[in-house]
């Protein structure tokens, strides 16, 4: 399983489109395998989700998506963790364990629950 967290200096960012760096963790069952940081500036924000898609990820990991993320990676199978704050290590760790679960999305409006995203304005700023 690959999982992409949103991260900053080691810590969850508290909201995904302005965070510096996305660590790409490669895990197997409980265990980290590997991890793969990268500079979100390397990439276009709005091409951030598509680049993300690209790399196989399974699962993302923020303290805060907009809706247009949520329903970009719902789309694509991807599951949502949010509202995380930490040390990465450790939340992929805790994610691994079942003790973060994905966000749950309706079906009949694909809206996230409430609380996942930040203010009106960030959240319209959002990917």
């Amino acid at each position: 399983m690959k999982i992409a967290v949103a991260s900053e200096k080691g810590v969850v960012s508290a909201h995904f489109n302005n965070c510096q760096e996305f660590t790409i963790f490669k895990t197997q069952g409980k265990d980290i395998i590997k991890k793969i940081p990268f500079k979100s500036y390397e990439n276009k924000t709005k091409d951030l989700p598509d680049y993300i898609i690209g790399q196989g990820v399974d699962v993302v990991i923020a303290g805060c998506l907009g809706e247009t993320c949520h329903k970009t990676f719902y789309e694509n199978d991807i599951k949502l963790v949010a509202g995380v704050k930490g040390d990465i290590d450790e939340v992929v760790k805790s994610y691994l364990k079942g003790q973060l679960k994905p966000v749950e999305v309706t079906h009949s409006h694909q809206h996230t629950q409430k609380g996942t995203c930040c203010s009106k304005h960030q959240r319209d700023n959002c990917c």
